[in-house]
């Protein structure tokens, strides 16, 4: 078994072909839901609550293969708590300038391959939510 620690990655992979997962992957789930597996192999559901019209409640489900995380799956939950925790007052700031009256619309990196550093999944959810607005009675 080895054990790989990339220059971005957060958390140590174990490599020794268990079948777990060793990339990230996330598909959303129109309207609001989110599957997510880590490296290292568990699936991660957040579920996202409307709680008002500017106010949002992420439920967060971990599953692993045993009832009790391992430390290795604890630094996962470790790590990702502390992207969520950074990820708020991002979110935060960017819904007090939605408000800003020089606001018109936002610039994406969208990659026709859809690679990793392209904005494709929010461009995709953005368009999703213009067309059920532009739809609704």
């Amino acid at each position: 078994m080895t054990t790989d620690v990339g220059e971005q990655q957060g958390y140590t992979v174990k490599n020794g072909g268990d079948g777990n997962s060793h990339e990230f992957g996330s598909w959303p789930l129109w309207p609001n839901m989110a599957f997510e597996v880590y490296p290292g192999g568990n699936l991660t559901v957040f579920h996202h609550v409307p709680d008002g019209p500017e106010r949002t409640i992420q439920e967060t489900e971990w599953y692993f293969p045993n009832q009790t995380p391992s430390q290795d799956e604890r630094e996962v939950i470790d790590f990702v708590n502390v992207v969520r925790q950074e990820d708020i007052p991002i979110c935060e700031s960017v819904q007090h300038g939605l408000h800003c009256q020089g606001y018109q619309q936002g610039r994406f990196i969208v990659d026709s391959e859809r690679t990793y550093v392209s904005e494709y999944a929010v461009h995709d959810f953005q368009l999703d939510v213009a067309r059920a607005l532009h739809e609704s009675p």
